[in-house]
């Protein structure tokens, strides 16, 4: 190779080390960029400064321990309703209502699973979390009853159709004809089945029934529990980012 193909080579070379080295700094200047990261505690709201590498990284712990928990909770399930049903009873075992005296504290879903309690809101969360990571779209839902009190519930697509599912006070809805799942449809319908399942239950002093009033109304969207995996909430943020949302 002559005087000047050597040259070029040594130019080629370096430009490529150049480069190298500047996705280098450039990948270490966002992942050390500072975001906010935010929880509560007996619903005083407080923040912190973390780098993004270290949001990154929890962000896809919680992604793991949450994806091994629901294979865990719906191994060996025979179809989408007994998955429903088997995560519907570990939550209610393993989650339970806060502690007296014991502090309020509002940060990510799987954290109150880990922690084995929280609020009406959480526990409902919880399950609506690990059924989504089981492949069935889930939220949660506040039913109103005519004097304006609020059932806080979890909404389940399952098999083409939307389940409510009481975790609170542990209910779910069957018909009575063949012992499947009552979707919302079905319990808009036949408000009997309600009543007679809920057993004579009050809430707020208000008969249990008449919260789903107007159940068939609900138009859930799933987007919160699908927005705790990687590939939604880069989505997300992309949308985000660029205005479209």
């Amino acid at each position: 190779m002559d005087a000047g193909g050597t040259s070029n080579l040594r130019r080629r070379r370096l430009n490529r080390a150049a480069a190298a080295a500047a996705s280098g700094v450039l990948l270490g200047t966002v992942a050390c960029w500072p975001v906010t990261t935010r929880y509560g505690v007996d619903y005083q709201v407080s923040s912190r400064t973390i780098p993004l590498y270290e949001k990154a990284a929890n962000f896809l712990s919680r992604d793991l321990q949450t994806r091994r928990l629901a294979a865990e909770v719906t191994a060996g399930a025979a179809g989408d309703d007994d998955k429903l049903l088997r995560i519907f009873e570990w939550v209610g075992r393993n989650v339970r209502p806060t502690p007296a005296g014991f502090p309020i504290i509002d940060d990510h879903v799987l954290h109150i699973v880990i922690r084995g309690y929280g609020e009406t809101d959480q526990r409902t969360e919880a399950f609506a979390l690990l059924a989504s990571y089981s492949g069935l779209p889930a939220t949660g839902a506040i039913l109103r009853e005519p004097g304006g009190s609020g059932l806080y519930i979890a909404l389940v697509q399952s098999q083409g159709r939307l389940i409510p599912v009481d975790v609170v006070n542990h209910l779910v809805f069957r018909l009575p004809q063949t012992g499947e799942l009552a979707d919302i449809d079905a319990l808009q319908a036949h408000p009997d089945v309600v009543a007679a399942q809920a057993a004579g239950r009050k809430v707020r002093n208000v008969p249990y029934q008449r919260y789903f009033a107007d159940i068939g109304a609900l138009r859930p969207a799933f987007e919160r529990m699908e927005a705790q995996k990687p590939w939604p909430r880069l989505k997300n943020e992309i949308a985000r980012v660029f205005g479209r949302q």
